[in-house]
């Protein structure tokens, strides 16, 4: 270690979002790890909680964050907790929390959201993966908003404005790596080639007017060429 630690790593900030928020943490280990790779495969350990979180100082005389979990069962609950970064000073990491706990807390109420995922039984509509995360069958998606919502895009929570993706598809299309033409046909940002015929049931009519929005939010960014195969 060759430096002080802080809460607002990307790490340690979210694990305290997870904390705030009330949500669980899937813990994995890895096995016989050598030189930082895990040379044998990785174990899961299950469902945790952040029970709490706090910086102290290590051997070597630098700032460590530590936190404490707690296992938990899969329909436990676990309670949203108050959470301060470094003690009770009011931070602007603590203000990002806040914002981002109420716009989390906006997401996964949402009846729209809900709606969207029941309707692909947690199915990605873009790669058609089903991350499945427990021995009785259930999986986990993302509600995808295609004209994000708050400030400055205003997209609204309504069923036309929403899709239901994996995790790594939903990061694509929020940094344009991934977008949607007209006819709602995937292609991949960087290279405007196509990539997948867009998943829809019937009853999902998704408007255009939403892909259009998103695709402008990237009409300014220079696309990548290709990379020729290797022979």
């Amino acid at each position: 270690m060759v430096g002080d630690q802080s809460m607002d790593s990307r790490g340690n900030a979210g694990l305290l979002l997870n904390r705030a928020l009330g949500n669980k943490v899937r813990v994995i280990r890895g096995l016989d790890i050598k030189r930082q790779i895990a040379t044998g495969g990785y174990l899961y350990c299950g469902l945790y909680r952040v029970a709490d979180s706090w910086i102290t100082v290590g051997k070597e005389g630098f700032r460590i964050c530590q936190f404490r979990l707690v296992k938990v069962g899969p329909d436990e609950e676990v309670k949203p907790q108050p959470v301060s970064p470094d003690g009770d000073t009011k931070t602007d990491l603590e203000e990002q929390f806040r914002r981002t706990v109420a716009y989390e807390r906006l997401l996964r109420d949402s009846a729209v959201v809900r709606h969207v995922k029941e309707m692909y039984q947690d199915t990605c509509q873009v790669c058609g993966v089903r991350l499945v995360v427990s021995p009785d069958g259930k999986a986990i998606s993302e509600a995808a908003h295609i004209q994000a919502l708050g400030k400055p895009h205003n997209g609204p929570d309504t069923i036309e404005n929403v899709l239901c993706l994996c995790p790594n598809c939903h990061a694509l299309l929020d940094r344009g790596a991934l977008q949607l033409t007209d006819d709602c046909d995937v292609i991949d940002g960087l290279t405007q080639k196509f990539k997948y015929a867009l998943t829809r049931v019937k009853e999902h009519h998704i408007q255009v007017r939403y892909l259009r929005q998103h695709r402008s939010r990237w009409a300014e960014r220079p696309s990548q060429p290709e990379i020729p195969e290797q022979p």
